[in-house]
Order: C-alpha cells, then structure tokens, then sequence
C-alpha cells in the first residue's frame, strides 16, 4: 500500500501571532527568527497653523527724500560757475531736490575771488553756512511753545554749522562737490538714519 503524502501545514509557514500588552495593538504581528519588522515611516513637521496665520513680516523702511534751498552769492562769473557746479553735485544725490523756497534745508554759499594788484585773481574762497528751515503748524504759536505771548512767525531757520575752503581757481568744481559731500554726510545721512530708525 502507498504511502499517503504528508499534507503541508499552512499555519506552520505564518508569522507567529503573540498578544501584546499594554497601548498597543493586540492583533499585531511580531516577527520570529529570521524576519525584520518595517519601521514607520516619520511624518513630515506640520506648520503651526496659529504661527502661520498671525505672521508678521517687517515693513519696508520708508522711503527718504529731502529739499535743499541753494543760494550763492560773489562776483557775477564766480556766482554762476559755483551755482552750475554744486546744482550738479545735488543731482548726484538722488533723494534730494534743490528747490527755490520752503525748503527743508539751505545751503548759503558766498564766494570770493583772491587776487592781487600784480598777480590778479589767482585763487577763490568758499563759505558755506548751513540752515535747518521749517514751517510752525497752523496751531502752533510763541504762546503754545512757551516762549512770548505774540505769534511765531510761520518759518524758521537754525544755524547748524559752516565751512571755509581756499583753493586755486581751476579747483572750483572740485571744491564744490567737496561742499556737498560734506553737506550730505555731516547732515543729510544723520537724517536718513533716522527715518530707518523711526517707527512704522
């Protein structure tokens, strides 16, 4: 008589169901010998929702621009050629616009040839005086600040400083665009920092 063949055992080839205690899932398979169990892959970090929403991005500073009242004064060929040059060295300073009246700024310059009998004119001298100029609001009064009981007038001016320069004539340009520089850096960018620094 024949041997009847050994019927496989399918439960024997399945991964071993154990219990497992505690939070976990009781039905979970755990790996016998010779098997590895998958390892979660992690989820990706979700934005807060609360930070995403009330998220405030800084403004943008705000933008700087200023007026300059320019007048020069001297001789009629030296007044003419300093006015050219310096109207030249503004333009060179995009946030600043040379106006005629109710300006923020004034720049005076005075100029003055340097000459003598045998020699003639030789050199120039330049004097610039700088002014802070502004305008009262319509409230304001000599009263209201303090000062008298008449009114104030509705413009200002307030010293704020000045320079002498002495060169030969043929470095009249280059003394000019030195008066504006000086102009800008001593004045104009303490106001430009101010206005990064106000709050918006």
């Amino acid at each position: 008589m024949a041997k009847r063949k050994k019927t496989p055992d399918i439960l024997t080839d399945q991964p071993e169901v154990r219990p497992i205690h505690g939070d976990s899932d009781p039905q979970a398979i755990i790996p016998t010998a010779g098997q590895t169990q998958a390892t979660p892959e992690p989820s990706p970090t979700q934005p807060d929702p609360f930070a995403v929403m009330f998220r405030q991005e800084s403004p943008p500073p705000l933008p700087f621009s200023v007026t300059v009242k320019l007048t020069v004064s001297g001789p009629e060929r030296l007044r003419r050629a300093a006015t050219g040059y310096l109207a030249q060295a503004f333009q060179a300073l995009h946030d600043t616009t040379v106006v005629e009246k109710e300006a923020e700024w004034e720049l005076a310059v005075l100029g003055t040839e340097i000459e003598t009998a045998r020699v003639g004119a030789y050199g120039v001298a330049l004097s610039a005086v700088v002014l802070r100029t502004g305008h009262l609001t319509s409230g304001e009064s000599g009263s209201s600040l303090g000062l008298s009981r008449s009114p104030m007038p509705s413009s200002f001016s307030e010293f704020r400083g000045m320079w002498l320069r002495v060169a030969a004539a043929m470095d009249l340009r280059r003394q000019c665009q030195e008066i504006v520089a000086d102009f800008d850096e001593t004045h104009l960018e303490a106001s430009r920092r101010s206005r990064r620094q106000a709050p918006r």
